[in-house]
């Protein structure tokens, strides 16, 4: 329980380094909820970040995706299988974790202002889902 936390904190530290491409700078024209926004905004993040890049020795932040109204940041738990968690006692523990952070993190309510989840996918070494959570802003109200 305590790992989870120290992972918790590391990834929405590099969570907040993608947001701070301020999603106000689009064009007006462009959809900034789009797939293709949000696509090009995860791969410039990627960039920045320059992923694969480990979070701490536990997490490695693998990739960062868009899709409509979602950005997604996906893990690798790279000292564990996905046999070796409990999927459903990780993603209790991550939503209540990440819940109370992202609505806090005024870096990365600019996603859930837009409407955007924000969602964090994480898998074993073994590359199989250990959970996913994903934040939206009527979590946060």
């Amino acid at each position: 329980m305590k790992r989870y936390i120290l992972i918790l904190a590391l990834i929405l530290s590099v969570a907040g380094i993608a947001a701070t491409t301020n999603l106000n700078t689009a064009h007006a024209e462009e959809d900034v909820t789009s797939a293709a926004y949000l696509s090009k905004l995860a791969k410039e993040t990627e960039k920045k970040l320059n992923v694969p890049v480990m979070v701490d020795e536990e997490t490695q932040l693998v990739g960062i995706e868009g899709f409509d109204h979602e950005f997604q940041y996906n893990y690798l738990l790279v000292n564990y299988s996905s046999k070796d968690l409990d999927s459903a006692q990780f993603a209790k523990v991550m939503k209540a974790q990440l819940t109370e952070t992202v609505c806090g993190k005024k870096e990365l309510k600019v996603f859930l202002d837009e409407n955007i989840a924000l969602s964090f996918t994480y898998k074993g070494t073994d590359k199989k889902m250990v959970g996913k959570v994903s934040i939206t802003k009527d979590m946060c109200e």
